[in-house]
């Protein structure tokens, strides 16, 4: 029989990437991996054949799920590491339903999300409005769950009404309202 190939992979997130370069970024620390074969694949080679590892040498444990004959989802068992890199391995053992080898493995490599931080705020530190806004706005390098700001925004002086707030998830950037002119 021919030997089977993958016809795709990918991570599996909100918003999924299909066939990411090697080296990727940012990749979130819940992610699944999906790969799409091109056609049936016996499952107990495949799960023989898929690792999932960081660079420094440690397995991470993983779940392989089918969704069809040609789809496996892989899923971490608990969440990656902060700012880590790692490979997704998949051997040409693998062998096709039929019998056939792997035409080619795949191993790719990636970093999870870096450290939480504020890459940036609007308007600047120190500057003066040219014209007055009420928004304020803290771009992260990073997305970050706006719960885990609650109590941590201080705006002096007090405000006399509370600040409103708004996350683009997208974006990564938070902003706020509720500044007051000539302040």
């Amino acid at each position: 029989s021919a030997a089977p190939t993958i016809s795709s992979f990918g991570i599996k997130t909100p918003i999924s990437v299909l066939n990411p370069e090697n080296n990727h970024e940012n990749v979130r620390l819940e992610s699944s991996f999906m790969i799409n074969f091109r056609q049936p694949m016996d499952r107990v080679s495949v799960q023989e054949a898929v690792s999932l590892y960081s660079l420094n040498g440690e397995n991470v444990a993983i779940d392989l799920e089918w969704t069809a004959e040609t789809h496996l989802i892989i899923s971490p068992t608990l969440n990656l590491d902060l700012n880590t890199d790692y490979t997704l391995m998949l051997t040409p053992n693998a062998r096709a339903a039929t019998g056939g080898t792997l035409a080619e493995g795949l191993r790719w490599t990636f970093r999870t999300l870096p450290y939480p931080a504020v890459e940036s705020v609007f308007p600047a530190d120190g500057t003066t409005q040219g014209r007055f806004s009420s928004r304020f706005g803290v771009d992260f390098n990073t997305p970050i769950n706006m719960d885990t700001l609650a109590g941590r925004v201080d705006v002096f002086p007090d405000l006399d009404q509370e600040l409103s707030s708004y996350y683009n998830p997208s974006g990564w950037s938070a902003d706020f309202w509720g500044l007051q002119p000539s302040t």
